[in-house]
């Protein structure tokens, strides 16, 4: 990086893919959900669903295979086969548990802003010992648009009064991180194993790329002894 983390007052952290190593889980959803129904998981479908919140990605999925389900019925069944694993297993990226922690140490604000539910993240993030250390948590409940606009990259920075300019974006879309850094922000681009297929485009829209967060961790780290 050719700017210090201590420099930015803030960071914004999306956490399937990025401070969660959960995309895979998402991954076996889909293709049970859609094994199920004998309908192909393509690339595009996976492209489009996972900038939106969950119940904008159910009437999606409705629309696209013309379903004869409710969109409450399908978000129910999602959330039934990620439940345990969220609970139970999914573990962070590499440093992202001690990152969050330095940051909370050295008094630099720290925010989630994410498409996912509650009820699925908090159990992983209490798990993990970090739940309570981020400032704001922003998720699907608190935002009507999913991350392919800016609104909720705004609305956290606004909760922690800081500038997008001064705030770093930790993101694994595209969309997500075109979004945020079209509205100001500083963005990180996570190269996710799950989404291999779409790392040009995340590295073209990016600031910076990582695969974890040990360069971010020492750099904090370093800084703080200095």
């Amino acid at each position: 990086m050719t700017k210090s983390i201590t420099e930015y007052k803030a960071c914004i952290f999306d956490l399937d893919g990025t401070l969660l190593n959960s995309m895979g889980v998402w991954k076996q959803v889909d293709e049970k959900f859609l094994g199920k129904r004998r309908l192909p998981l393509t690339d595009e479908y996976l492209k489009a669903i996972s900038v939106m919140k969950l119940d904008l990605a159910a009437k999606y999925t409705v629309k696209l295979f013309n379903l004869n389900e409710s969109p409450e019925d399908i978000i129910k069944e999602w959330l039934d086969l990620a439940r345990y694993e969220f609970t139970y297993n999914i573990q962070p990226k590499p440093y992202g548990v001690e990152y969050v922690r330095l940051l909370k140490e050295k008094n630099i604000p720290a925010a989630v802003a994410t498409s996912s539910q509650r009820e699925l993240y908090k159990p992983a993030l209490q798990r993990l010992g970090i739940f309570d250390l981020f400032d704001v948590i922003f998720d699907s409940d608190k935002t009507d648009c999913g991350k392919d606009k800016p609104d909720i990259f705004v609305k956290t920075a606004e909760s922690l009064n800081t500038a997008p300019r001064d705030c770093l974006v930790f993101e694994d879309t595209a969309a997500g991180i075109l979004s945020a850094k079209n509205a100001g922000f500083v963005t990180v681009g996570f190269l996710d194993d799950h989404q291999a297929k779409f790392k040009e485009e995340v590295i073209k829209n990016a600031d910076y790329t990582a695969v974890d967060f040990k360069e971010f961790y020492e750099d904090l780290a370093l800084k703080s002894v200095c």
